[in-house]
C-alpha cells in the first residue's frame, strides 16, 4: 500500500486494470473498503479512466452482492433465535433431528472441482506463476492468504504475467524488490533482473510503480538502466528510459 494506504483495489481502479478489479472482487475482496483518507473504490474511478464504465458496473455488482449477502445472513440469524414468547423457561424445547451430512469442506467449496485433486503449494504457484494462469494462482492465494513467493514473483516476471504480479502483490502480500532468490541463477534472482531484457515493460511499470520497491539498487555494480543497456533486449532503450 502506499502512504494513504490505498488497498488492492484501490490501486487497479487507479489504474483501470479491469481484469484484476474482476479477479480481486472474485476473490473475496471487500469493495467497500476504503483508504485512510475515506475513498471507497467507486470514488476513484474518473470518466477519463481506462475501462471506467466496466469497472464500475463490476463494483456496484459487488456491492450489492456483498449487500444481499449481508442481508441473507442477517435474516437467517434472526430466524434461528428461539421463540421467547412462546417458551416458558421450564418448557420442554423440541430437539434437532440429527442429520447424518458430512460437515462440508471449506477448501472443496473454494476451488472448486477443477483443483480438488491440485496441491495448492508453493510448486503449483511458481508453475502457475510462470504459466500466466491467472486463476490457479487466485485459487492458491485463496487458500494461502498473504502468501509472500519471492520465486513466484520471479517467474510472473520471467514470463511477462504483470496481471499474476499483481494477483500476487494484491492477495499474497509479495515483496515487489526481495532479496535475490539464492535457488535462481544471480543475473535473473529478482523479479527486476528476471524482467529486464525480456520485452516485459509492463511488469517494470508495475514493480517501478510500487512503494516498498527501490529503483536504485545495484546489481553486481549496475543500475537497472545498466543492466537494460548491457543486455540490450528488443526494448532495451525504453527499459533505460522508464
Amino acid at each position: 500500500m502506499n502512504s494513504v494506504k490505498d488497498t488492492p483495489l484501490l490501486d487497479a481502479v487507479d489504474n483501470g486494470h479491469l481484469e484484476v478489479v474482476k479477479l480481486l472482487l472474485a476473490a473475496g475482496v471487500n469493495p467497500r473498503k476504503a483508504n485512510l483518507e475515506g475513498e471507497e473504490p467507486l470514488d476513484r474511478i474518473s470518466d477519463d479512466l481506462d475501462n471506467a464504465e466496466e469497472i464500475r458496473a463490476a463494483l456496484v455488482e459487488a456491492k450489492q452482492k456483498s449487500s444481499d449477502l449481508r442481508r441473507t445472513s442477517e435474516e437467517h440469524h434472526h430466524a434461528d433465535q428461539p421463540d421467547q414468547l412462546s417458551h416458558g423457561p421450564d418448557s420442554p424445547r423440541r430437539s434437532p433431528a440429527p442429520t447424518s451430512r458430512r460437515p462440508v469442506n471449506s477448501r472443496a467449496t473454494k476451488i472448486g472441482n477443477h483443483h480438488l485433486y491440485v496441491n495448492l503449494d508453493e510448486k503449483t504457484l511458481r508453475a502457475a506463476a510462470a504459466k500466466g494462469d491467472e486463476e490457479t494462482v487466485t485459487r492458491v492465494l485463496q487458500v494461502k492468504e498473504r502468501y509472500d513467493d519471492p520465486e513466484a514473483m520471479v517467474a510472473a516476471a520471467r514470463g511477462g504475467h504483470s496481471v499474476v504480479m499483481e494477483l500476487l502483490l494484491a492477495l499474497g502480500g509479495a515483496n515487489p524488490d526481495p532479496a535475490p532468490v539464492s535457488s535462481l541463477p544471480s543475473e535473473f534472482a529478482t523479479p527486476m533482473l528476471a524482467a529486464i531484457g525480456q520485452e516485459n515493460i509492463d511488469v517494470l511499470k508495475l514493480l517501478l510503480s510500487q512503494a516498498n520497491f527501490d529503483p536504485t539498487r545495484k546489481y553486481r555494480g549496475s543500475y537497472y538502466y545498466q543492466i537494460a543497456q548491457q543486455r540490450q533486449g528488443t526494448n532495451w532503450k525504453e527499459e533505460e528510459e522508464i
